[in-house]
Parts: structure tokens; sequence; C-alpha cells
């Protein structure tokens, strides 16, 4: 990658207010236009883990990228919050916008243990 490159996509983390403090991983995306979200529902397609191709539907007012080929879905919504989808189809629900140590370790450790995490940013 060219030093420009790289520069672009730490920028764009950066738009996009994804932060890693003291190896937790923080979601605040204050410089994101809200003309950046979904105005209809489209399929985010990525590559897991395991190297298979996936399909998210995503609904309106949404945008989609991936973290270590973990899914962070953003969604407009009236309070703030995070919720950690797990592959054992369990779910944990975070108050505010910083994942806990261990949630943000098994995203950088590509434990594969985690299918997606939801953050609803304020509107």
């Amino acid at each position: 990658m060219t030093g420009q490159v790289k520069e672009d996509i730490v920028s764009r983390f950066y738009e996009l207010g994804f932060f890693v403090n003291e190896g937790k991983i923080s979601f605040e995306p204050t410089l994101l236009r809200k003309t950046e979200f979904m105005s209809e529902e489209k399929s985010f397609k990525f590559v897991n883990l395991e190297h298979d191709i996936n399909y998210l539907e995503l609904p309106i007012n949404s945008l989609a990228y991936t973290i270590c080929q973990v899914p962070i879905i953003y969604s407009l919504s009236n309070r703030e919050g995070i919720k950690i989808s797990y592959k054992d189809n369990t779910e944990k629900l975070i108050n505010g916008h910083e994942l806990d140590i261990e949630s943000s370790q098994s995203i950088f450790n590509r434990t594969n243990l985690i299918n997606a995490i939801y953050v609803n940013v304020m509107k």
C-alpha cells in the first residue's frame, strides 16, 4: 500500500468513528454525515473469517463496514447502544458506545466468536 492509501483508510475510520483506546473498541461517528446512511434496503457483501462470502440485509438508515472481517452495522436511532451477535446465537447488549476488552480482543484476535456488531447511532 502506498502512504496515500494508508492515510485514506485511517481517515475513513476516523470519519466512521472507529477508535481503539487501551485495547477497547469504541464507536463515536460524530463526523459521519447522515447522507451516508442508505436510503433504501440493500445487501452487504463481505468475506467472513472462514473465507466464505456472506450477505447481510441492511435496512434503510443503516451502513456497514468490517473490522477484522467482523461486520459493523450502524443504524440511526433515538438512543445509543451496541448489540453484539455471537456465533452461538446469543447476544450481548451494551449501553453507550464502547466494547469491553474481551469483545474487542475477540475481534482483534480473529477468534470467530462474534457474528456482527450492531451500533445504534443518534439521529
